[in-house]
Order: structure tokens, then C-alpha cells, then sequence
């Protein structure tokens, strides 16, 4: 019964052990909450970008940060979709006038309900899609 007890007792340690190692391996590999919503961020709009069709296809695909953002960091270091189209990535001013014909797809930060209407007034006329944050659209 002491040796049934010890084996027991050894496995349970064992099975405690590998789970903590594990465990660690993945914090270490998934990096930060912030790193890791970063990613999810980048994939997420690299993934409506290849979902998204236009009237006349871009041969490179403009996309525009807008506003303050907190988890568009990654989306600097895109430079291809997955099909191999082009894309390229530049921050701008909510106000600035180089946006309708320099942005094929928006990623609105944080601003503000009145800058958000203004902005969409200027781009009814040109086929764009918006992406926003979520607090973008509160």
C-alpha cells in the first residue's frame, strides 16, 4: 500500500510538472495580452482584406491608420496579402485631405463621433471599406 501510495503520488507530481512546464512554454510563446491582441489585430484585418472586392481590383492595396490606436502596431510590418497583392500602410490625420484618394481601406482609431461622420461624408463618393477599434464605434 506505501509503494501504491508513492507511485501515485509521483505521477500526480509528474502530471503537475508537465502541466506548469507547459504552461510556461506557452506564455513565453504567445508573448504579452497586448502582443498577442496585436497579432490578433493584424490577422484579423489581413484576413477581411481578403475578403473585401472592389469595383475596379487595386494592384496595391492601400490601407490608412486613422486616429489613436492601441493594438495597430503590427499592422505597420503587413507589406503583402496572402494572395501576393501589395499593400501598403501609412498613418494619417482624421482630417487630413489626402485620405480619399490615398486610402482604399480605413483603420479608424479612437475618434470621435463628429470626425467619424465628416470623414465618411468626404469618402461617399470613392469605394472604400473601414475597419474600426472597438471603442471607435461607442
Amino acid at each position: 500500500m506505501h509503494l501504491s501510495y508513492l507511485l501515485h503520488l509521483f505521477a500526480g507530481l509528474c502530471l503537475l510538472a508537465s502541466s506548469l512546464a507547459l504552461a510556461d512554454i506557452q506564455t513565453h510563446s504567445r508573448g504579452t495580452q497586448a502582443e498577442v491582441r496585436v497579432e490578433h489585430v493584424r490577422q484579423t484585418v489581413l484576413d477581411i482584406l481578403s475578403y473585401t472586392r472592389w469595383p475596379v481590383e487595386p494592384p496595391t492595396m492601400r490601407l490608412c491608420v486613422l486616429g489613436p490606436t492601441e493594438y495597430a502596431d503590427n499592422l505597420f510590418h503587413i507589406s503583402q496579402q496572402a494572395n501576393g497583392r501589395r499593400v501598403t500602410v501609412s498613418r494619417y490625420n482624421v482630417g487630413d485631405p489626402l485620405v480619399p484618394d490615398h486610402c482604399d481601406v480605413l483603420y479608424l482609431g479612437d475618434i470621435g463621433e463628429a470626425e467619424r461622420l465628416i470623414l465618411f461624408a468626404r469618402l461617399r463618393v470613392m469605394p472604400c471599406s473601414a475597419l474600426a477599434n472597438r471603442r471607435a464605434l461607442q
